[in-house]
C-alpha cells in the first residue's frame, strides 16, 4: 500500500514537472504590460505599446524577441486580427537611460517602473502604424524565447485600452 501511494506520488510530480517544462510554466521570463497610447491622434492609425520585460537573474538576460507580436483590435463588439508586416512595425528596447533617451515614453510610464531594478528588466516599445481598422480595444501578444534555454517559448496575451 504504502508502495502505491508513493509510486503515485512520484507520477503526479513527474507529470507537473513534464507540464511546466512543455507549457512553459515556472519560465525564467516575465512579461508586464505598462500602457499603450495613439501617437497619431488625427486619424488614430498609429500607436505605441509599452511593456516590461524581465528576467529572474542577470545570465538569462536579455530573452531573445521574436516578431511579429500578435495583434487584434476590438471593433464594434468584434475581435479581428491585424497582420503586421515590416513597414507596420517599428521596435525600441529601454534600459535605465529612458528618461534621457526617450523623454516621452518615459513620462508614459514613469510611476510603473523602477529604474533601479532594471539589470534584468527591458521596456520594449512597440510602434504599430496604419491600423486600418476603427477602435480603441485590442490586445497585443508579445513572445520572448529564454536566453539559457530557447526552446522555451513564452508569450503573454494582453488586453487593454488604447488612449
Amino acid at each position: 500500500m504504502t508502495a502505491k501511494i508513493i509510486r503515485t506520488v512520484l507520477a503526479i510530480t513527474f507529470f507537473a514537472t513534464l507540464q511546466n517544462f512543455v507549457f512553459g510554466q515556472g519560465q525564467n521570463i516575465d512579461i508586464r504590460f505598462l500602457k499603450a497610447k495613439f501617437t497619431d491622434t488625427t486619424s488614430g492609425k498609429d500607436l505605441i505599446a509599452v511593456f516590461l520585460v524581465s528576467t529572474k537573474d542577470t545570465a538569462s538576460f536579455p530573452p531573445k524577441i521574436m516578431l511579429p507580436p500578435k495583434v487584434t483590435v476590438f471593433e464594434n463588439g468584434r475581435e479581428k486580427v491585424v497582420l503586421l508586416n515590416e513597414q507596420m512595425l517599428g521596435l525600441t528596447l529601454w534600459g535605465e537611460d529612458i528618461p534621457q533617451k526617450g523623454k516621452d515614453v518615459y513620462d508614459l510610464i514613469k510611476d510603473q517602473v523602477d529604474l533601479k531594478s532594471m539589470q534584468t528588466s527591458m521596456i520594449v516599445e512597440y510602434k504599430i502604424k496604419d491600423v486600418n481598422f476603427e477602435f480603441n480595444k485590442m490586445s497585443l501578444t508579445p513572445a520572448f524565447k529564454e536566453k539559457r534555454n530557447p526552446e522555451i517559448r513564452v508569450e503573454k496575451r494582453c488586453e487593454f485600452v488604447v488612449n
